[in-house]
């Protein structure tokens, strides 16, 4: 088998980048591959993270800058961004002498099987490294620094193939070596055959301002003491960036209006993303974005707005609302449907605004529905309990979020316990069927309390009252 070993390398010089794989296989099924990469312009550091990808098919990666990068998982098989490529093998940096003061990785992936993988030879590969991620099943956040590389040719920079899944047997190397060490890659001058280039994850530009109109995090355009919108314009590859203070835990929610199809970042006070931009890009009206996310601390929240695509220009409209939130607070609604429940917003314990009725002329199923919310900025635990069923009408109580489950025993003894994240909801149904003694007095009134407590947010209580008024038959003459 073909290796590297760094103890035989002497000399290592500034601005380096080292890669290389030995992919071995075996039965015409399975390979290893060895990663060597060094560093020493800093760019890795202790721990760093690299990858290995394959493309998908299409014979085109996705460049890092695509926001749909943002959030890909780096762990083996998971895809990267909103494309068919995908992760092989993870490797992670580690420093010591042999590095001359630098980091770089040393690893070996075994058992590629090719099947398995969905490739083939000839299929594309590429390395990703993120000299700032330091945990192997990470995410990538947005701005986060991505180098990739490749190389076309065969047996450049050091290796003996190109950048592509060999035939499906033998040892190969691949490389990127600089002559110091044997190679032929430059870092200040590659070739025609490599690609090699450093980017700002999710920003289209590497998050740079072209048409110098926009600003950045640091110097991002105050609203918070604006009403209404802002208008604003994106030329191609552009970002811009507004902020808002908050005051401490809340809920703030950003969104574009306009025919201009946009992308939101919304960032915490202390940097951490708020949003998942690819999941919330057409959440607002037509193609613009809309997204919120709960700050816990006060500060100055900020939010990248970019086009959709690198080429998106044009001007739109933006919207940051903020909304103060308790720390916690249930909530209840109560209807005769699932959805216009009345109570919302609504917190008493006297079941005052948000008490339903039902009036049935025979002895028949009775229901309602009700919603236990935590309407609070915090995960909290809220306990549901319910008036019990007794001689003359049955009582039984559903929980009907992620399917249906028969909560009875626990709604009419001690409580059901449900955890709720903050500002989401749980829903409920109850039945009510009326006794034989209802059926044969002909009439009957059940009064439900339903009620929805926070030990730390209070509790709110609703009320529902079936009300069964037979007919009673005609007597024959």
């Amino acid at each position: 088998m073909k290796t590297f070993s760094f103890l035989s390398l002497t000399k290592l010089y500034a601005a380096s980048l080292f890669f290389a794989a030995t992919l071995f296989f075996c039965n015409q099924a399975e390979a290893t591959v060895t990663l060597e990469v060094c560093y020493e312009d800093g760019m890795l550091q202790n721990r760093s993270v690299v990858v290995l990808v394959a493309d998908g098919g299409d014979e085109v990666f996705l460049s890092p800058s695509d926001a749909s990068a943002v959030g890909t998982v780096l762990s083996e098989g998971q895809t990267f961004g909103a494309s068919d490529d995908h992760i092989l093998a993870v490797f992670q940096a580690e420093g010591g002498d042999h590095w001359q003061g630098s980091a770089g990785v040393l690893a070996t992936v075994a058992a590629l099987d090719y099947a398995t993988l969905g490739i083939e030879e000839g299929t594309p590969l590429v390395i990703y490294a993120f000299p700032n991620i330091m945990q192997p099943g990470a995410s990538i956040a947005l701005g986060d620094e991505v180098i990739e590389y490749r190389n076309t040719e065969v047996g450049g920079s050091g290796g003996d193939i190109p950048f592509t899944a060999p035939p499906n047997s033998g040892v190969y190397t691949l490389a990127a070596i600089t002559p110091a060490l044997g190679g032929t890659f430059d870092p200040t001058d590659p070739s025609n055959s490599e690609e090699f280039e450093s980017f700002s994850a999710g920003l289209p530009g590497n998050g740079s301002d072209p048409d110098g109109t926009g600003n950045s995090r640091d110097t991002a355009i105050d609203l918070t003491s604006t009403s209404g919108a802002v208008v604003g314009s994106l030329s191609q590859g552009d970002l811009d960036y507004y902020s808002v203070q908050v005051n401490g835990l809340s809920q703030v929610t950003a969104y574009t209006t306009g025919i201009t199809d946009t992308l939101g970042f919304l960032y915490a006070p202390d940097g951490s993303a708020l949003n998942t931009p690819v999941e919330d890009d057409d959440a607002g009206e037509f193609l613009n974005f809309r997204s919120s996310g709960i700050v816990h601390s006060a500060g100055e929240v900020t939010v990248g707005v970019l086009g959709k695509e690198s080429i998106t220009a044009g001007d739109y409209e933006v919207f940051l609302e903020v909304q103060p939130l308790s720390g916690y607070r249930s909530d209840l609604t109560i209807g005769r449907g699932a959805t216009n429940q009345i109570g919302d917003d609504i917190y008493t314990t006297s079941g005052a605004g948000q008490a339903v009725s039902q009036k049935l002329k025979k002895v028949k199923l009775g229901r309602f529905y009700f919603e236990g919310q935590n309407d609070g900025g915090l995960l909290d635990d809220l306990t549901f309990t319910g008036t019990k069923g007794n001689r003359k009408f049955r009582v039984s109580y559903y929980k009907t979020s992620d399917g249906i489950e028969n909560v009875t025993a626990s709604m009419a003894a001690a409580g059901y316990l449900q955890n709720i994240d903050p500002l989401q909801a749980v829903g409920f149904r109850v039945d009510t069927k009326g006794s034989r003694l209802v059926k044969k007095k002909g009439r009957g009134t059940l009064n439900l309390s339903i009620r929805a407590n926070s030990e730390e947010g209070g509790l709110d209580l609703g009320k529902a009252e079936v009300v069964v008024k037979a007919r009673k038959k005609k007597k024959k003459r």
